[in-house]
């Protein structure tokens, strides 16, 4: 804290005291040249008319003498727009940005984890992404602003929920598509050379360097049994060497639009009332009412059963049935419950170095205020870097990354989600402000008829509710990491790297003894007894419920490199090492009942045991539930790898890995056996060849790997797996209980990817065109899935390794110059093609509803996202009933259309559910200092099912899709519509239709994601600061084009769509 005091004070003081420069002649000319990222640049050629070139330093220094004022000096660089600069008599400190020539992805050097390959000598699929488009997204999660950068890489939106606006966002990544099916498809994440299982939420964005993702064998297996669904290599900034102090700071604030409820469709709550009613008069509602149980009850029939007995007048229920048909309650969740979400970046960072070290620290702070208005989040980050060179063959690294995430949010159950609402016409507050009573768990008739003073208030009030009860949950993670790097000689170098990563989550959640739940767990316990003494089980008074969860992983490695660069013609490249690993998680939730937060006491005297009877019979005797649960698992890894590269005539390179990994998750016959993971690479760069010279190729390099890689689940495990229960109350008596989840299986093994990939990079132009094209062949083997057990061993099943998934696909990107002038024009533009089949399961066929239903099938011969759907024959002229097909026969027996019976025939392949082709073409304009860029997304060759009435959900959830309305209702109508009568009872006609092809369409669509306009002022000497922009971000912008022509939405065809931000902020450099 000291050193960061130090720093703050030093850059205070430059930036009060201005300096004056005497001129002198002859000039002395001193400064240093960079890049827009701060970056020293080298190989920077100064020309100075009429007095001779001139070279910059490695550090990016230059000092010339003999200058005179006026003379023009021009810098150049192959990868950068020249700028010229005038001499001045005062000019003996000065600061060279210069800008890129072309953006382009790939940078001279990628990472994996283990070393740093120049792209020259690459020969597997990588793709970089660096700073200048990482910081293009104000996001404050790192993945958010890569994800659709990256050919190959596909982000599923499938979850996203409006209701999460102004939260920490969890991305769900996949990279070339299926690689297994009861284990995760989720990306390796590398920080800074280890694996981090963390929250990525714990990362600030403005620590990062570039990422590096590796998509092939070549690439990735040097990560074995953890790298068969690619691997995504982040680096964090640090400080660079005999560079002098940087202070950069940022901040940008974001604005949210409150989401709009009404974009869901629903018809009118009067229309739905008299579908209610309809059905209370053919007594629909009658086991509810009379259920002991009590179950809620829409409002209309409350109010009918109101009128039934004697409690309304016809006139008074008349009114209220008006009423009711006139409200909506999005209105009200609007009003009250929903805001514009707000948040907030803040960002500090100060690094330099000597010659001996190098240093950053940096911090960050982030404020987020959700749409919901309970939802609250907040990130504090911190972190610390020193590189020391000890002596001259030895040097140090120290690094420290330090996050609080803290989430404060309500809990409510009246909050609108993509269901939508089962108290459509209900209303939270009345014209004055008063708070009014939604059903909660029971009857809203049936509580507001009890009159027993031995219980409290049972209502529920959802904007009073949210004054008495408060949840908060808290990350906070560390990671401690320590290096030695010794080079013995030119040619041998020795490493050790160790990381300590925490990780601790806490949960609190508060009921205080007004709020719903306690008042709700008092009353249903509560009885009176022949005594008249009231007895309860739970004293009133709060609920505390709590948990934590916390992981602690270690991490070593031991590396050993070689590299020979000493013949012009020969370079040789190897590293080996070994590394361990372990983590061991402890989880448990609690919680206390008669809880007072004030005094922080609670009641001890809880019987968890025995059964007690509830008020009125409404749950017969039940235990009261106990919070109590408690998990710990250890996992440990030990590795050996290596790696190693031959490159002839700086033009032919080939290159080999291995790693052999051993797990106390494996089976011991897996860890018994010698059975590494390896690949093996080839790359030809074909511009240096003699007969490429009098070609305008910068850059032409044909790339081939073939190699395997792997996939572990930690939750699965080789041996037995046995779960004990402690608390199993039968006949008063409390018995220990174990139950086997899992046999043992000796022979569990990771699952497998076998990969062969084609690869080509190429600039032409002198780089106004470049870019890669990658085709890939994947074959995932020894997946986990369930294998079918003899009964008699106590199990029906189990998972074993015994499926197969094969996919192939094609990434392209081309990055043009298409105006490099004053006015500048950028152009990225990104493709994608992937598919997927699964080609081996010992799972019988599952059956039609299963296809038409599943979200992922694992059926042998079948894509894992296809789209089935039941072929449709029509109406039934005389019912309006849909028709099918089952064994080529028009049909109604559902129940055979779905059942195992039906052949597959009978249904329609539409395609993938996913986007088979999709990818973004990213724009740049730049004219002065004013640059615009957006970005647009396009997925084509997928399908949708598009929402429609579903007799089901309106009868139940008072859930009804506009489609109603033009519903069967007389002969004849089938000539006009698809849409099934309204029957009652209810059949499984409902499920039929809502997968039948009628509801099917295509989701191809492009969608305008983000377009951000920046201001760049560049340098202002007498404050000393080198850089200084604005921007303004816009994103969520929505489709511009699709190609179902009902204006669907295909990522939010029926639910909320996330709406609109703007952002606005500033960057600025000393």
């Amino acid at each position: 804290m000291k050193q960061l005091n130090y720093y703050i004070l030093l850059v205070a003081t430059c930036f009060m005291l201005r300096l004056e420069v005497f001129a002198q002649n002859p000039v002395m000319l001193k400064g240093r040249v960079q890049n827009q990222e701060g970056k020293a640049l080298s190989d920077v050629n100064i020309i100075s008319v009429g007095k001779g070139n001139f070279k910059v330093q490695n550090n990016g220094t230059f000092n010339i003498n003999s200058l005179s004022v006026g003379d023009t000096l021009k810098f150049s660089h192959i990868s950068y727009v020249p700028k010229s600069y005038v001499v001045r008599s005062n000019d003996l400190n000065i600061l060279i940005v210069l800008e890129r020539n072309s953006i382009r992805l790939q940078e001279a050097v990628f990472s994996t984890g283990f070393q740093y390959i120049p792209k020259e000598r690459a020969t597997g699929s990588f793709e970089k992404i660096d700073s200048l488009y990482i910081n293009r997204s104000p996001a404050p999660n790192i993945l958010t602003r890569v994800k659709s950068m990256v050919s190959g890489m596909y982000s599923d939106n499938a979850n996203a929920n409006f209701n999460n606006t102004g939260k920490f966002a969890n991305e769900s990544l996949n990279i070339h598509g299926v690689s297994s099916i009861r284990g995760a498809n989720y990306p390796l994440i590398i920080v800074d050379n280890f694996p981090y299982s963390g929250d990525i939420n714990a990362i600030n964005p403005n620590d990062v360097e570039n990422i590096t993702v590796l998509k092939d064998a070549a690439a990735s297996s040097i990560w074995g049994a953890q790298a068969g669904n690619g691997v995504i290599v982040i680096t964090t900034k640090r400080g660079k060497q005999n560079s002098s102090l940087v202070v950069e700071a940022s901040q940008n604030t974001a604005v949210i639009q409150k989401p709009d409820l009404f974009k869901r469709q629903a018809i009118a709550n009067a229309d739905l009332i008299a579908v209610q009613l309809e059905l209370y008069n053919k007594g629909y509602y009658n086991s509810n009412i009379n259920s002991r149980s009590k179950p809620i009850l829409p409002m209309a029939i409350e109010a009918m059963e109101k009128k039934k007995k004697g409690l309304l007048t016809e006139e008074e229920l008349n009114d209220l049935l008006d009423t009711y048909g006139q409200t909506d309650i999005r209105n009200d969740l609007l009003k009250y419950l929903y805001r514009p979400a707000i948040s907030s970046q803040y960002s500090f960072s100060v690094s330099g170095g000597g010659d001996r070290n190098s240093f950053r620290i940096s911090t960050g702070y982030d404020r987020s205020k959700g749409t919901q208005v309970s939802s609250d989040n907040n990130r504090f980050t911190l972190k610390a870097y020193n590189k020391l060179k000890l002596t001259r063959k030895l040097e140090a690294e120290l690094d420290m990354m330090y996050a609080r995430l803290e989430s404060r949010q309500t809990q409510l159950l009246s909050y609108y989600d993509n269901s939508g609402s089962r108290y459509p016409y209900s209303s939270l507050a009345t014209a004055d402000g008063q708070f009014l009573s939604i059903p909660y768990n029971y009857s809203i008739g049936y509580i507001e008829s009890l009159a027993d003073p031995n219980l409290l208030d049972w209502t529920y009030k959802p904007l009073e509710e949210l004054q008495h009860n408060k949840g908060n949950a808290v990350l906070n993670s560390l990671l401690t990491s320590a290096s030695l790097n010794y080079q013995i000689n030119k040619l041998f170098g020795l490493s050790f790297r160790y990381r300590n990563e925490i990780q601790k989550n806490d949960d609190e959640t508060v009921f205080d003894q007004y709020s719903i739940r306690s008042r709700g767990m008092v009353n249903l316990y509560t009885n009176v007894g022949t005594n008249g003494v009231v007895n309860r089980p739970i004293p009133v008074g709060g609920i505390l419920e709590f948990g934590s969860n916390n992981a602690v992983s270690h991490f070593g490695r031991f590396q050993v490199d070689f590299k020979w660069n000493n013949h012009p013609d020969h370079r040789v490249n190897v590293i080996l090492g070994s590394e361990v690993s372990a983590k061991a998680v402890k989880a448990f939730t609690d919680g206390m009942y008669g809880y007072d937060g004030e005094k922080l006491i609670y009641s001890t005297q809880i019987d968890y045991m025995n059964r007690y009877p509830t008020y009125n019979n409404l749950a017969s005797n039940a235990q009261i539930p106990s919070f109590i649960t408690k998990s710990q698992t250890n996992n440990r890894y030990v590795s050996l790898f290596g790696n190693g590269s031959y490159t002839l005539l700086n033009r032919y390179t080939v290159s080999g890995s291995f790693r052999k990994d051993a797990s106390n998750v494996f089976g011991v016959n897996t860890n018994d056996k010698w059975n590494p993971l390896w690949s093996a690479g080839l790359s030809w760069n074909i511009k240096k060849e003699r007969f490429m010279e009098s070609i305008p190729v910068n850059e032409l390099k044909f790339r081939a790997t073939y190699g395997f890689s792997g996939n572990i689940d930690p939750s699965r495990s080789g041996n037995t797996t046995i779960q004990y229960s402690t608390l199993n109350a039968l006949y008063g008596i409390s018995w220990p209980s174990a139950q086997v989840l899992v046999a043992p299986n000796p022979s569990l093994r990771w699952e497998k990817i076998k990969t062969f990939n084609l690869g080509l990079d190429y600039s032409l132009f002198n780089s106004r065109i470049s870019g890669s094209v990658d085709m890939y062949w994947k074959k995932s083997f020894d997946l986990i899935h369930l294998y079918p057990l003899d009964p008699t061993v106590g199990l029906i099943s189990q998972l074993m390794n015994v499926a197969d998934v094969d996919g192939r696909g094609v990434d392209v990107r081309l990055s043009s110059i298409n105006f490099n002038k004053r006015f500048k024009w950028r152009t990225d533009f990104i493709f994608t093609y992937n598919n997927n089949w699964v080609k081996k399961t010992f799972v019988d066929y599952p059956g039609a509803s299963s296809l038409v239903s599943s979200s992922f099938i694992a059926y042998k011969d079948v894509m894992p996202y296809a789209m089935y759907s039941y072929k449709f024959a029509g109406l039934d002229p005389q019912t309006g009933e849909p028709m099918g097909y089952f064994n080529g026969e028009v049909s109604k027996d559902y129940s055979k259309m779905a059942g195992k019976q039906a052949p597959i025939e009978d249904l329609k392949l539409h395609g993938s559910k996913r986007p088979l082709i999709y990818g973004t073409v990213n724009s740049f304009f730049d004219y002065k200092k004013f640059n615009l860029s957006f970005s647009l997304l396009y997925q084509f060759k997928y399908f949708f099912r598009r929402p429609s009435i579903s007799y089901s959900d309106l009868y139940s959830r008072g859930d009804g899709h506009p489609d109603f309305y033009s519903r069967w209702q007389k002969p004849g109508d089938e000539k006009s519509t698809n849409i099934p009568a309204m029957t009652y009872p209810l059949n499984k006609a409902d499920g039929f239709y809502g997968n039948s092809e009628v509801l099917v369409e295509p989701a191809d669509h492009i969608r305008l994601q983000d377009i951000k306009l920046q201001y760049r002022m560049g340098e202002i000497s007498p404050l000393h600061i080198s850089q200084l922009s604005f921007f303004i971000y816009i994103s969520n912008l929505g489709v511009i084009w699709r190609k179902n022509d009902k204006g669907l939405d295909p990522s939010y065809p029926n639910t909320i769509p996330v709406p609109k931000q703007y952002t606005f902020g500033f960057n600025l450099k000393f």
